[in-house]
This record gives structure tokens, C-alpha cells and sequence, in this order.
């Protein structure tokens, strides 16, 4: 496999890529229920950003500093929080709408 520090800069790329084009796509299209309002709350990305930014920059500090093993053990630790935060958050949501009845459907 790649060396971790090629890796990492390989993930970022592509992300950034993917980024890009979804950027490209979602810039022109309008939201569903407010049609004056962007798909895109550009004041949620003016808040977002320079945070975004300052884990960029920690995060390549971090791997200038860490050895591999810390940098595949923190990667790990980090994905594995977010995966168990997601996935209770999947299953309470499953259990709200599990809850919910079914809608009727109404054949003419």
C-alpha cells in the first residue's frame, strides 16, 4: 500500500475533487421549499470554513511531527468516533420513524 503521508494527501485530493464538482452541480440549484434562497447557505460555509482550514493546517503539523503508527492509530480513533456517533444516530432515527405510521397509499 501507499505510505500513510501519500495516502492521506491521495484522500484529501479526491475529496477536494468531489468537492469541486458537487459544488458545480448544487451553485445553480435553488431550495426545495424557499425557491429565493440557494441550495448552498453560504453564511453556514463563512462560519465553517476557517475552522475547516485550522484542522488542515493541525493536521498536516500532526503528521510532520507523528510517526506512522500514531497517525494510522489516531485516523483510527477518529473514524471509529465518528462511525459509533453516526451509527446511534442512525438507529435513533430508524427508531423515530419506526414509531410513525405508515402512509396510505390511494389508488384511483
Amino acid at each position: 500500500g501507499l505510505p500513510v503521508q501519500l495516502a492521506v494527501a491521495t484522500s484529501k485530493a479526491t475529496i477536494f475533487g468531489v468537492a469541486c464538482s458537487r459544488l458545480m452541480v448544487d451553485i445553480t440549484q435553488r431550495h426545495p421549499v424557499y425557491p429565493k434562497q440557494t441550495m448552498i447557505d453560504f453564511d453556514i460555509a463563512l462560519l465553517l470554513e476557517p475552522l475547516t482550514l485550522a484542522g488542515g493546517v493541525f493536521g498536516v503539523l500532526l503528521t510532520k511531527i507523528c510517526t506512522e503508527t500514531m497517525i494510522v492509530s489516531l485516523l483510527v480513533i477518529t473514524l471509529g468516533a465518528t462511525a459509533l456517533k453516526t451509527f446511534k444516530k442512525g438507529m435513533e432515527q430508524w427508531n423515530k420513524e419506526k414509531d410513525m405510521p405508515m402512509p396510505t397509499s390511494t389508488s384511483h
